[in-house]
């Protein structure tokens, strides 16, 4: 005699498989895997590069600035109004979305040592990020000895990260590098 099988059970076993499944897709796919809970954090947690919506780079030491902001996918310079150099603005905006903190240096120790000591007298550059309604103010300072890191000081909290040397890459070596054709010179 063969057991049947009841419909009842087969309802609540399929029901149970759904919910594990939407489980699955709302919740577990936005966690990180292996590999990313190995890093450090990211600087800025959060931020995605592809919701980042102005960049400004200011160079202290020259006195010269641009903003860039995105509009329907586009980068355009706003000051000044000029085309922008699209590849150079993905870059920067994927550096600053992988930032992480390597390292952090303690407020005791900028105090010793002196801003100076770290290059943020005056700093390399200042970034200032905008992704919805948060804003960012970086500055960039020198290498790390014996690395290629570099160190960074949030202008708001004036915490002081060590991260990767990628920043240097992609941060524009001036205004002029963010700028598009023919006699792109925006100084």
């Amino acid at each position: 005699h063969k057991a049947r099988m009841n419909p009842k059970k087969t309802y609540v076993l399929v029901r149970v498989a759904v919910l594990f499944l939407a489980y699955i897709y709302l919740f577990e796919r936005h966690q990180p895997g292996a590999d990313e809970r190995k890093l450090p954090p990211r600087l800025f947690a959060g931020l995605e590069a592809r919701e980042i919506d102005a960049l400004e780079v200011a160079y202290p030491a020259s006195g010269a600035s641009t903003r860039a902001e995105r509009e329907q996918g586009e980068w355009k310079l706003v000051n000044p109004d000029y085309p922008a150099q699209q590849t150079a603005l993905e870059n920067l905006s994927l550096a600053l979305g992988e930032l992480r903190r390597l390292e952090e240096i303690p407020a005791h120790e900028l105090l010793v040592q002196g801003p100076k000591s770290f290059g943020f007298d005056p700093p390399r550059a200042t970034l200032r990020v905008e992704s919805g309604t948060n804003n960012y103010v970086l500055q960039i300072g020198a290498t790390t000895p014996l690395t290629t890191n570099v160190y960074v000081k949030l202008e708001n909290s004036g915490q002081v990260f060590v991260t990767g040397g990628r920043l240097l890459h992609a941060v524009p070596g001036s205004t002029n590098s963010l700028a598009t054709g023919p006699n792109a010179s925006i100084s």
